[in-house]
């Protein structure tokens, strides 16, 4: 572990590498910027930990389990004060996948940024498709537990959640989160839907 010792001079100070002492001034720019650049990975490997044992039934439970949970209402904080007053069923969706051990899609790996609901819904999305771990089904009727799916919209945000069953999907909705029917196709005609991929390598 990489730890920085106080110093009053900003950068200039010691990194402690276990029992050795580094003196910023005594190294040049690019062994500098190499140490920097461990750190930046050592908190990526950190933050976007994913594990091979995820599961479908595993993701449809952990999203059963905050059935009523008014966590992700839209009159909510959760996560900080920028998401109060907004929709968050992107990030009942993404703490779903997170929670199991997923690799989940975000907009920024160094800070809590979640993809939106129409993003989910974009079938040709590459931050969905750059993590190397979801397959897009073609057909609603081929939905399983555990599945990702989308409604996006044209104008105005979407809505997205975890299929349950053949009938039944949960999302967090204005007040709290709940399983319910899938909505009409009147009210959002596109439908998407993504599968992780349980069995592959780094996923």
């Amino acid at each position: 572990m990489l730890e920085s010792s106080p110093s009053t001079n900003g950068l200039c100070g010691s990194l402690n590498l276990g029992t050795a002492d580094v003196d910023f001034h005594s190294i040049d720019m690019n062994l500098y910027f190499q140490l920097l650049m461990v750190i930046v990975v050592h908190l990526h490997l950190s933050y976007q930990t994913f594990g091979s044992d995820v599961t479908a039934s595993k993701i449809a439970n952990k999203a059963s389990s905050f059935i009523q949970s008014t966590d992700y209402s839209k009159s909510g904080c959760k996560h900080g004060t920028k998401y109060c007053g907004t929709w968050k069923c992107n990030l009942f969706v993404y703490d779903v996948l997170k929670s199991v051990g997923a690799k989940v899609p975000t907009r920024h790996w160094w800070i809590y940024s979640p993809i939106g609901a129409n993003e989910w819904g974009n079938p040709n999305s590459g931050i969905i498709k750059s993590t190397g771990c979801y397959t897009l089904i073609p057909s609603f009727s081929q939905k399983r537990s555990g599945d990702i799916i989308a409604f996006p919209k044209t104008i105005g945000s979407g809505h997205v959640g975890i299929v349950y069953s053949s009938n039944e999907y949960i999302s967090a909705t204005q007040f709290k989160v709940e399983k319910s029917g899938y909505p009409n196709k009147e009210t959002y005609p596109t439908r998407t839907i993504w599968r992780y991929r349980y069995t592959k390598s780094g996923c």
